[in-house]
């Protein structure tokens, strides 16, 4: 099951740095919605995020 963390979460008109807690293993995973383009990096079960306005990433093992 993927995670998926939106810009808009957080309320931000702009990009905006936020670290998130999440279930997936720690690893390395890239974005799903652009294409791999970028990599999300899980560690001690949290991620952070450079999420742009109105943004999102998705990311599964």
């Amino acid at each position: 099951m993927p995670d998926f963390f939106f810009g808009d979460r957080v309320k931000a008109a702009f990009q905006v740095r936020q670290e998130f807690g999440t279930a997936v293993a720690d690893g390395t995973y890239c974005n799903v919605l652009d294409g791999c383009a970028t990599k999300v990096t899980v560690a001690a079960g949290r991620v952070a995020l450079d999420l742009p306005a109105k943004g999102a990433v998705a990311f599964h093992p």
